[in-house]
């Protein structure tokens, strides 16, 4: 029995799926503002990009649903055609709850009711329903920008008023911090104002010309009455180097070893022809030419025969070439024993056995059912199985 069900549900993903692809919704996601007894507005797109007509109905999850309304609720997608639908919100005079609602809208294929086997498609769109909160209340974004040694970063504060009251004469203070956490800079931001249900951006420029190539946090405290919130962003000032940050360290004797070495560029933007080279256990080995993107990572393996050499610490040199520029790293490679591996015989898994031959019979034979069902069922001539009359 629980073979028929697992044979079933594949039918239906698979035929679902197709169905899905003929199916369009546009946009996947808004935003919608509340306000005390208005009506908002959503308009939808919902497109039929098959051959053949589309019998549709739009239905909606959430907790708003009780004022929510669509226009049309039931209508039928002619081949190709392209469908406004209006999604109604006629907003209470209070919604107790505040802060983001989601309202999931699902324009779903209308088949016919009755017994036998169905599939529905379905496209949805997310639509988000902001509630202001009581007294004031504001969420803070900021980021910041990496820059090359010597230019200015830029920032930007992002102050959204999530509240019933407008935030009047408002200031706030940016800190820059190192990767250690020492204070570097502060910049205060006074008179900010930011009316209900509005955002405020607030952007500038951070002189760095005192800083070290490196990373950096930028930590933004926003105050309003007695209340404040905060943001943090990272920046780095990118200088042009290649960094050897990790490698492969342990050996094992008598054999060709791979060795990782581990690259980080410090650079903002990427460096063409990038490599290494490896000097240890009396040889010269090197590794592939690469690209290395701003401020990426990268690992090239090369490869060393500990062939005639002892259990022990031996002393390596790894080069690191880039844009006419020759790095060198002194570094230390362990000859060590292999720990042994013991594996433990474990009986083999037939994987065509008696049951997975039932369930793959089973499966094939609810395949065959649907479809003759299906035939049965629809007429050949355009598939008119999507074409209703909801005027009834």
């Amino acid at each position: 029995m629980q073979y028929n069900k697992i044979g079933i549900w594949m039918v239906c993903f698979l035929l679902v799926s197709s169905l899905v692809a003929a199916l369009g919704i546009s946009p996947p996601s808004a935003t919608v503002h509340f306000s005390p007894e208005v009506r908002r507005t959503v308009p939808l797109q919902i497109i039929n990009t098959e051959a053949y007509p589309i019998g549709m109905r739009m239905v909606m999850n959430g907790d708003l649903g009780d004022i929510i309304s669509f226009e049309p609720e039931k209508f039928v997608l002619s081949a190709g055609e392209q469908k406004e639908v209006l999604v109604h919100f006629d907003f209470p005079k209070e919604i107790e709850i505040a802060g983001r609602h989601r309202v999931i809208v699902d324009a779903v294929e209308d088949t016919e009711s009755g017994g036998g086997f169905s599939a529905k498609a379905a496209v949805s769109s997310h639509i988000f329903v902001e509630v202001p909160y009581p007294g004031k209340y504001a969420e803070v974004t900021m980021n910041i920008g990496s820059v090359k040694e010597g230019e200015h970063a830029v920032y930007n504060v992002l102050i959204a008023n999530k509240g019933k009251e407008d935030l009047e004469d408002t200031n706030g203070n940016l800190k820059i911090y190192t990767s250690k956490d020492e204070l570097k800079k502060v910049i205060n931001i006074e008179h900010i104002e930011v009316s209900v249900g509005t955002s405020k951006s607030i952007s500038d420029e951070i002189d760095t010309a005192l800083f070290s190539p490196g990373t950096y946090f930028g930590k933004f405290t926003y105050f309003y009455g007695v209340t404040s919130r905060k943001a943090e962003a990272e920046f780095k000032i990118g200088t042009l180097d290649v960094d050897l940050t990790d490698y492969t360290n342990e050996l094992y004797p008598d054999r060709i070893n791979k060795v990782v070495l581990t690259l980080e560029s410090r650079w903002n933007d990427g460096i063409p022809e990038v490599y290494a080279e490896m000097d240890a256990f009396d040889q010269h080995v090197k590794s592939q030419t690469i690209s290395m993107k701003g401020f990426g990572v990268t690992n090239l393996p090369v490869f060393i025969d500990t062939t005639g050499y002892e259990l022990g610490r031996y002393e390596g040199l790894v080069k690191i070439y880039f844009v006419d520029t020759l790095k060198e790293i002194p570094v230390w490679l362990d000859i060590v024993e292999e720990e042994e591996v013991i594996v433990e015989d474990t009986p083999k898994k037939n994987l065509f056995n008696s049951d997975f031959i039932i369930a793959l019979a089973i499966v094939l034979t609810v395949v065959f059912l649907v479809i003759i069902i299906y035939e049965l069922k629809v007429p050949k001539k355009h598939k008119k199985m999507h074409q209703y009359d909801y005027r009834k």
